[in-house]
């Protein structure tokens, strides 16, 4: 699978735990997990991501900062991305951002293939040189 590398920076090697999105949205706690509720969140990062994330832990170095841009949805406040983060910053001795938080709107679901190019989000908040930071998408 080819992986999109544009605002990747150089050296970065990505990794994804799943091909499709298919397991995560079929989950029960999704919807409402992704609606705001954090244990909701918590139960489907655990029931599809836990041993992934452990199995990956030494990918990451300790004082890495794990961000997981603060994005409001059509359904809510989504818990996924910082329920993850903070999930990944405990198994990899690292630390979660909660400051940086997305600015513009953008709801793919309406876009075509094409125009996702178009509509990359604006992110606000503090950036720390000096830590290595792991973006996490969701």
């Amino acid at each position: 699978m080819e992986v999109r590398r544009f605002a990747i920076p150089p050296g970065i090697e990505p990794f994804w735990l799943f091909e499709s999105d298919q397991a995560l949205k079929q989950h029960s706690a999704y919807l409402q997990a992704k609606a705001g509720d954090g244990d909701a969140a918590v139960r489907l990062i655990s029931d599809l991501a836990l041993a992934a994330i452990y199995a990956q832990r030494d990918r990451f170095a300790k004082g890495s900062i794990f961000v997981a841009p603060f994005a409001r949805e059509a359904s809510g406040d989504n818990a996924i991305p910082q329920v993850l983060a903070e999930v990944c910053a405990v198994i990899c001795g690292a630390c979660a951002d909660q400051n940086v938080v997305q600015v513009t709107k953008v709801y793919l679901p309406a876009l075509t293939r094409w125009s996702v190019w178009l509509c990359v989000p604006r992110l606000k908040g503090m950036c720390s040189q000096v830590a290595r930071m792991s973006w996490l998408t969701m």
